[in-house]
């Protein structure tokens, strides 16, 4: 790095000079250590970094950029780091360096070029002394820094929440630049949450060395996503490649071209993979070649044109037959223009070999070409935890993308590059596919069982307001929402008031109590079963607006409908903006939710029945004129003491109402349970802020089964703040009421108005169930709800 003095660089060179001619002049035998130097902060990184250095913020990399023996680079949180493209400009860690990149799920660390374009950079490169197998050591491709040795455990420092983009800059053949190269690095090293984005070669490659990654994913990388040779030993899991129009293989792993039998072998273990290729008809999703072994366990490979796993070269094949290779507990797809799996001494005719991976009945071969993506996992896996505690005890095929979700980029790795695009949504969804941009609703649309929906941040669906237009997710279907804070997806009318249209509607399989099954109130399509595991899909960051179309009074569309749906679903971020009926409804089942904001609608804010068991934390209702209640909880009305019981535990809610005399914050009736943590109930809910009603639902406050606590509540109402009777006439006295407890504060918050108000002094919900954030204040406060729609009173 070139020097740049300025002061306190020369205050600490007199520093130094004094404190060395006392210790000249000392007779003390045992004098003090000398103190470990503070980093320098720095705004540029160029040529050798001699001296440890902390940087954060926007930098600027300059050419050829060579950590040095001994040197600790440190990389904050949020930093973004602009390679210059107008030269071969990169990163290099060499032997006994470190690099320290910490980043979070919230601020990644991003590596990148303001030239936004495959191979505009070259990327990083880590040398550490762990064991190669193409000698003592070697030199890497780019840098000609030494790397490899004796120390499988060395430590080349933390790579977390980092992102690599627009990498692949190229000497020649011999000379590549992946995203990141790592050289004979140890596994003392820290390798998780890593993304590598567009690249000119491969994504990651290994050469040698212990290392292991978690958590990875590569996307658009035109040559390998993957690569390893040289022996390396180490272990991987939760890796995704999703390939675009230009790739090339998944994984390319090989011992060492030179001498296949080289030792250490190349031997990693890896587990829970999906890889999704769109290349051309040459590419394959494994070519496992030169001798390479390994344990490859719960992977998805689909999409690859040519053939999905190729294994080649003499030695490879023994590794195959000697039980050193082996691919199991997977899903391969067999829709290929070759064959899905060949064993070959080279390229060309086939070889048989005595133990092929096809033998094992946990290996499925079957057609993946449609619906699959990188969300997609499989039961029936294999628990790696069971042969290494390094993996974490998982038994899903298929890395899913729960883990990619809001710091990657890439399509979030969670839609096949091979569905198709819908221009427009209306009748039967039939046939996976996404939703991107603007794009019309008409009538009544539902995707079918089997189906896959994706929407794509930013996407605004507007639903025709000239006839009952909705979007229904059948049993069996599913939803992907993948919004972000900065560009949520939007379902919307262009009649811009309540009732314009009908909302989203999602059937599962999850128990409800009204029966077996039951049919949704708008669209008649059956919900309910025995799984309360069931997954629909993934909502993150959806608005829907102008929602609650009612063809009549048992016919009813909310903001967002779910009917039985499983705790598989994952909701989150969700607002709900101006409506003509409820909110949000949940009809039975086990989904949870966090984060949602429900604005002016009409009737309840939060509503449930049919046996809603599901957990909800950080909750904002705010009504508007016309609305009715906050929460308005039913077990079933038919039978208040239907099982499995209405029980939702909620945590963290804040409460604002504007409605007329007859409204309640809380109508909690006809048998449910529930517990209902850290609440905040004000504003104009006029004639109370809780009322119970009902013999069965009075019985669960005497049992401990319905309970209010650590709240604040309005006691400045038109009737009684807390009511409990059974049945709106009478009153009725209970043995357990919310208000005994000394968390329950009873006050005048008639003029409550402020969300982003909190209590201290609430109840850690974490300790309770590990769905909810740590968090002890009472209400919801508004520091994630910078995303949801400005109020428009």
């Amino acid at each position: 790095m070139k020097k740049r003095f300025n002061i306190y660089q020369v205050l600490m060179a007199v520093m130094v000079m004094v404190a060395m001619t006392f210790s000249a002049c000392s007779d003390d035998d045992d004098p003090e250590p000398t103190p470990t130097p503070t980093p320098t902060p720095a705004e540029t990184l160029e040529g050798e970094i001699t001296e440890s250095l902390t940087i954060e913020g926007e930098i600027a990399l300059k050419g050829q950029v060579h950590v040095k023996d001994g040197v600790v680079l440190t990389i904050k949180e949020g930093t973004t780091i602009t390679a210059d493209a107008n030269e071969l400009s990169y990163l290099l860690i060499e032997q006994g360096a470190q690099i320290i990149a910490e980043g979070t799920a919230a601020n990644p660390i991003v590596m990148t070029s303001g030239l936004q374009e495959a191979g505009a950079w070259g990327g990083i490169h880590i040398c550490g002394k762990a064991p190669i197998n193409s000698g003592a050591t070697g030199l890497s491709e780019i840098g000609d820094a030494v790397y490899g040795g004796t120390d499988a455990a060395d430590n080349s420092g933390t790579l977390k929440y980092v992102r690599v983009e627009y990498s692949g800059t190229s000497l020649d053949e011999e000379h590549e630049a992946n995203g990141i190269s790592f050289y004979g690095v140890g596994n003392g090293t820290t390798v998780d949450y890593i993304e590598v984005y567009i690249g000119a070669d491969d994504g990651i490659e290994f050469f040698g060395g212990t290392v292991n990654i978690k958590h990875t994913k590569v996307y658009g990388c035109r040559d390998d996503s993957f690569d390893w040779t040289e022996g390396w030993t180490g272990k991987g899991q939760y890796l995704m490649a999703v390939q675009t129009d230009e790739g090339d293989r998944g994984f390319e792993g090989d011992n060492l071209e030179s001498d296949h039998s080289a030792t250490p072998m190349a031997m990693p273990m890896m587990s829970q993979v999906t890889l999704i290729g769109k290349g051309d008809a040459e590419n394959y999703g494994m070519k496992l070649r030169r001798g390479t072994a390994g344990k490859f366990m719960n992977f998805i490979v689909t999409g690859f044109d040519k053939r999905t796993i190729h294994v080649e070269n003499s030695q490879t094949l023994r590794n195959v037959n000697n039980e050193l290779l082996d691919v199991d507990y997977s899903y391969i797809n067999s829709a290929v223009t070759d064959i899905p799996i060949k064993y070959s001494d080279d390229e060309g005719d086939p070889v048989e070999v005595s133990k092929p991976f096809e033998l094992s009945e946990n290996l499925h071969l079957q057609n993946l070409t449609k619906g699959v993506d990188g969300s997609t996992t499989f039961d029936g896996g294999f628990d790696m935890s069971l042969e290494d505690a390094w993996f974490d005890n998982d038994t899903q095929i298929g890395s899913g993308n729960a883990w990619a979700n809001g710091w990657t980029k890439g399509d979030d790795g969670s839609v096949d590059p091979t569905l198709p695009r819908y221009s427009a949504l209306e009748g039967d969804i039939t046939e996976s596919g996404y939703v991107e941009g603007e794009v019309a609703l008409t009538g009544a649309v539902h995707v079918k069982k089997g189906v896959k929906l994706y929407f794509r941040a930013g996407a605004v669906v507007t639903a025709d307001a000239d006839e009952l237009s909705y979007l229904l997710i059948e049993q069996g279907g599913q939803i992907f929402v993948e919004g972000t804070a900065d560009a949520p997806v939007i379902m919307t009318s262009a009649y811009e008031e309540a009732g314009a249209w009908g909302g989203l509607h999602i059937c599962g399989y999850a128990p409800i109590n009204s029966g077996a099954t039951g049919l949704s109130e708008i669209g008649n399509a059956v919900y309910g079963g025995d799984d309360a595991n069931d997954n629909s899909g993934t909502i993150n960051y959806l608005r829907v607006e102008y929602s609650g179309t009612a063809l009549d009074e048992e016919h009813e569309a909310n903001g967002i409908s779910m009917y039985g749906v499983g705790a598989g679903t994952t909701i989150d971020y969700v607002d709900i903006y101006v409506g003509a009926d409820d909110g949000i409804e949940f009809f039975g089942g086990t989904c949870n939710i966090k984060h949602a904001r429900v604005w002016a609608c009409r009737d309840d804010s939060f509503d449930w029945v049919e046996g809603w068991s599901g957990m909800a934390q950080y909750i904002l209702i705010q009504q508007g004129n016309e609305g009715d209640r906050g929460f308005e909880g039913d077990n079933l009305k038919s039978d208040n003491n239907a099982t499995p019981m209405s029980n939702p535990t909620f945590s963290n809610i804040t409460m604002i109402g504007a409605g007329d005399a007859e409204n309640y914050g809380m109508k909690l009736r006809r048998g449910t349970g529930a517990k209902i943590m850290n609440i905040i109930v004000g504003g104009n809910f006029d004639k109370r802020t809780i009322h119970v009603e009902n013999t069965k639902t009075l019985q669960n406050v005497n049992d401990e089964l319905l309970d209010v606590d650590y709240a604040y509540l309005n006691n400045n109402v038109s009737d009684v703040a807390i009511k409990y009777s059974p049945n709106e006439g009478e009153t009725f006295e209970v043995t357990k009421p919310f208000e005994l407890s000394e968390n329950v504060h009873l006050q005048d918050l008639a003029n409550f108005n402020d969300p982003s108000q909190t209590f201290d002094g609430g109840m850690d919900m974490s300790t309770v169930n590990a769905f909810f954030d740590a968090d002890t204040k009472i209400g919801c406060g508004t520091e994630w709800a910078g995303w949801l729609k400005p109020i428009n009173k």
